[in-house]
């Protein structure tokens, strides 16, 4: 990454909350490292939508290592509304046409088609 900053001339890098997941944290904290030993700034986004949580700001060394168990902690979190959300969202006006989905039998029968030659071909 740092490499790659450099060709492009990048001098600071937005970077997402760490994961949920230890080893994804892991390879997120070590590209964040290198990239500040590098001199790109890292700006950090805390996507913490609920206020309270143990794991916001500086204790994000607390983050549970698992998703079950950071869903289940961040029940008891209070949840927040994003800063500058829209009271209500306008409505598309004509609304898009669309050519619609096809329905279940049209699908089983596009993957009968497919599957036919591999079941011909087998012993």
């Amino acid at each position: 990454l740092p490499q790659v900053a450099q060709e492009c001339g990048a001098t600071a890098c937005h970077v997402v909350a760490d994961d949920v997941e230890a080893p994804m944290r892991v390879s997120q904290r070590a590209a964040c490292a290198a990239l500040a030993d590098s001199g790109v700034a890292l700006r950090r986004w805390d996507g913490a939508l609920r206020s309270g949580c143990p794991w916001s700001g500086a204790a994000a060394a607390s983050l549970p290592p698992t998703f079950p168990e950071y869903a289940s902690a961040a029940r008891a979190c209070t949840l927040v509304a994003a800063a500058g959300a829209p009271k209500a969202l306008t409505p598309l006006e004509p609304c898009p046409t669309s050519e619609g989905l096809p329905g279940v039998e049209a699908w089983i029968a596009e993957a009968a088609a497919a599957a036919a030659p591999c079941s011909e071909s087998a012993p």
